[in-house]
């Protein structure tokens, strides 16, 4: 194992996974194409990694979009327990209708920062929500 290391050190130094820092798990409410462009800036951040999508038909539960998998809003709360999640990502105020009162009441209670993104006017999406 350490002869494993020892080889893997000077690419690991070179490409920067010595200061590699988690990234934080984020869900995306919706699945139009406006969420699958969002989809595409987190897929790009340094930051971020996306965990979920969040859609409310039926047909669409349990199927993956880009290798990320499709969840009902009421599992949201669960996801954010068990995974951390910070934030949940949408496009439009609309999107987040899929969410009842209680679900919206405990993903806030849970520190959960809602960002509205318009993936139109956003190139690095790092960079948006810090700001």
């Amino acid at each position: 194992m350490k002869q494993m290391k020892r080889f893997l050190a000077p690419w690991r130094r070179i490409t920067g996974q010595w200061n590699h820092r988690p990234r934080q798990l984020v869900i995306i409410c919706g699945l139009d194409y406006e969420h699958y462009r969002i989809q595409a800036l987190v897929k790009q951040s340094r930051r971020y990694e996306l965990l979920a999508l969040i859609n409310d038909f039926p047909w669409n539960h349990g199927t993956l979009v880009n290798g990320v998998r499709v969840y009902y809003p009421s599992e949201a709360s669960s996801l954010v327990r068990r995974h951390g999640v910070t934030r949940v990502l949408f496009h439009s105020e609309t999107d987040l209708a899929v969410f009842d009162a209680g679900t919206l009441s405990a993903l806030k209670e849970l520190g959960v920062i809602f960002s509205s993104v318009d993936p139109q006017k956003i190139e690095d999406l790092d960079d948006y929500l810090a700001s």
